[in-house]
């Protein structure tokens, strides 16, 4: 059962993502995404809500395959070169993020998770941060890998990933000390 359940869930999110290929999602129907995925549109609100139900689930997916990429990461240098090698991989996902003014999505399923919870430990080691301050750091992290990762999109990924990630990686040397 829940092999089908997480199955159809995909689908239907692969389904939506295609169509956002070719269509905004705001235009998109709940029929077309069913039909896309093969599947009734009772399975779909068995489901989910809503698109933006579907939309967060897809972040997730996408979150879920940058842990595993991450994987084994153990200073915050290797983490930061590793968000721009896996995106640098992901052009036409981030397009479609940006294309349908998802941004604030991503950064809350970005703030929300724990995709940077072990960047996130070796910060707030590093610049000796009491836990107090956990959020606020977290908050940071998320909005400055979510807006470097957008503008880069805005500039058609033409910047050296590497330069990036170095500018990101000074300043939260800065911050840090």
């Amino acid at each position: 059962m829940k092999a089908y359940y997480t199955d159809t869930k995909s689908k239907l999110s692969m389904a939506l993502w295609k169509l956002m290929e070719t269509d905004l999602l705001e235009n998109i129907t709940i029929t077309q995404i069913c039909q896309e995925a093969k599947t009734s549109r009772r399975s779909f609100y068995r489901h989910f809500q809503s698109k933006r139900n579907v939309i967060e689930y897809g972040f997730r997916q996408k979150s879920e395959e940058f842990a595993e990429f991450n994987a084994g990461c153990k200073t915050m240098e290797h983490m930061i070169e590793n968000f721009f090698k896996f995106f640098i991989k992901q052009k036409k996902y981030v397009r479609l993020i940006q294309r349908n003014h998802l941004t604030p999505e991503l950064y809350n399923v970005v703030q929300s998770g724990e995709l940077f919870e072990e960047e996130l430990d070796i910060y707030m080691q590093r610049s000796m941060i009491s836990g107090q301050l956990r959020e606020y750091v977290a908050n940071v992290i998320a909005a400055t890998h979510t807006s470097l990762l957008m503008t880069w999109a805005d500039h058609n990924f033409s910047e050296d990933w590497q330069e990036i990630a170095r500018f990101e990686l000074n300043m939260f040397s800065v911050m840090a000390d």
